[in-house]
């Protein structure tokens, strides 16, 4: 009976551990379906201001987002992509903003390796990718500090890979500034999408991992005000970027890299088709024989 006595209590303890294990995966996917699907978003107004400025909102996922913060009666304050009216747009700022949407984007046409991208085009995709953002964030902050609330998400526009391998600034830089405000009442977080319809990544056709501009935003503004940083709103793209870290670095870089290089081999396949028709028009402009040039030399003469 005394030995049965240890036994028993290996057992249960055992059996405690492995309830405890299991337990959190599930209460993990329990929270994941309730802040996907079943948690209502906030009210903007009423938690913030009445005023949202909104940069890059000319197209894509910033315009999306402008109509939905309209549609929940929020006045705008809407800013174009041009970098160096960003100063004179914040000093021109003086109301009582309470929602920032940082999602000014600017990339090159399909996957390029880096040497093949001119260096005018690298140096406007920092000035507007990070500099802009930058900027507005540094204007609009104090203006929010006073008031001692507002959201200025960091909207950083890459796709997975991207934000893995390259482009972490944005996501850095808001994590900083988000523990510096974290007693102000600023809530500062950075969305993650990965591709969307919109011009910049040449997707046509919605889908369900490739979804509409005006989807995204929905999803979007489902999280602005939850303090989850940094967030995949989108829960097709939050399943990508799940099924991503589960992979190898090595397989998963294969992969991409050869996702990115076989987009870029047909883009270059059909520039070629749409130079051919042009090289063909200037060569049957004036067809002439080496029998008339040679003429034309004797006339010359």
């Amino acid at each position: 009976m005394a030995s049965q006595t240890p036994d028993f209590m290996v057992i249960f303890v055992i059996s405690c551990l492995g309830f405890i294990t299991l337990c959190k995966p599930v209460f993990g996917f329990i929270k994941w379906v309730w802040v996907m699907f079943l948690r209502p978003p906030k009210n903007l107004r009423h938690h913030y201001c009445s005023w949202a400025v909104v940069t890059g909102c000319t197209v894509g996922i910033g315009k999306a987002l402008a109509f939905q913060l309209a549609s929940r009666s929020l006045n705008l304050l809407l800013v174009g992509r041009n970098p160096l009216k960003l100063e004179a747009t914040a000093n021109a700022i003086r109301l009582d903003i309470g929602v920032l949407v940082n999602n000014a984007g600017l990339s090159y046409e399909g996957p390029r390796f880096f040497h093949e991208v001119e260096s005018e085009v690298v140096e406007s995709i920092i000035k507007v990718t990070v500099e802009a953002a930058t900027g507005i964030t540094k204007a609009v902050v104090p203006i929010m500090e006073k008031k001692k609330k507002g959201v200025p998400p960091v909207l950083t526009l890459y796709t997975p890979f991207m934000l893995v391998r390259k482009c972490r600034c944005l996501t850095v830089f808001s994590r900083s500034i988000s523990l510096e405000y974290n007693k102000t009442g600023i809530d500062i977080q950075c969305q993650i999408p990965s591709f969307v319809v919109r011009k910049m990544t040449k997707f046509r056709r919605s889908s369900l991992f490739i979804p509409s501009a005006e989807t995204f935003s929905e999803a979007s503004l489902r999280w602005i005000g939850y303090r989850e940083h940094p967030c995949v709103p989108y829960w097709p793209h939050y399943f990508q970027c799940f099924l991503l870290k589960l992979l190898h670095d090595s397989f998963k870089n294969r992969c991409v890299f050869r996702y990115f290089t076989g987009i870029r081999k047909r883009k270059m396949m059909r520039d070629s088709r749409k130079l051919r028709p042009n090289i063909n028009q200037k060569l049957t402009v004036n067809p002439r024989s080496d029998r008339d040039i040679s003429q034309d030399r004797i006339d010359e003469s």
